[in-house]
């Protein structure tokens, strides 16, 4: 375990802008999915077709303030519960933290299926300097049905690597997640 004179950086996550996008449920001729972008989309399709899922970015992940230790790399872990957690030389030193959150809209009672990254991610802060966001979970996962109104909400949450003597600053980046309907590729 770090001691305490072994922090002499606090790497403040608060404000990881984390963007996504997702897929919409309509197929295009080559049969690809048309995609939409959070908010964005405007299928123009002018009726009688499935109500096209949109995905829009409601809440940014955070995972608050993590001290980073020069004895080695340390992991914060913001759950798609909301539940932060570190390990290793990250200690967790308060702050804001929360899951991602998704509004999804879409044809009512239409099961989806959600996608999230399985490739590591990486964010930066203002000097250049990075960490890498990995391990992402949802809630719901892998398949959810949108309500009978044809809405879903999608909480994200992910582990961080802090690496050992990560300089203090916002980090930011961009991942993204996928929602269809396999119904209508």
């Amino acid at each position: 375990m770090p001691h305490l004179n072994d922090l002499p950086n606090t790497l403040s996550v608060r404000r990881l802008c984390l963007i996504a996008c997702a897929l919409a449920a309509l197929a295009l001729a080559t049969g690809w999915p048309d995609p939409a972008y959070a908010g964005n989309h405007n299928s123009g399709g002018g009726g009688g077709g499935p109500t096209p899922i949109s995905v829009s970015e409601f809440r940014t992940l955070e995972f608050g303030s993590v001290s980073s230790s020069t004895s080695g790399t340390g992991t914060a872990t913001v759950s798609a519960t909301g539940v932060k957690s570190t390990s290793g030389y990250a200690i967790n030193m308060g702050g804001s933290h929360r899951a991602a959150e998704f509004r999804v809209t879409g044809e009512k009672n239409t099961e989806v299926t959600i996608t999230l990254p399985s490739s590591p991610v990486t964010v930066t802060n203002s000097t250049g300097q990075t960490a890498t966001l990995h391990s992402f979970s949802s809630s719901p996962s892998a398949t959810a049905t949108l309500d009978n109104k044809g809405k879903l909400t999608i909480y994200v949450g992910a582990t961080l690597t802090v690496p050992a003597g990560a300089n203090e600053g916002d980090y930011s980046g961009t991942f993204i997640i996928s929602v269809i309907d396999p119904l209508n590729p």
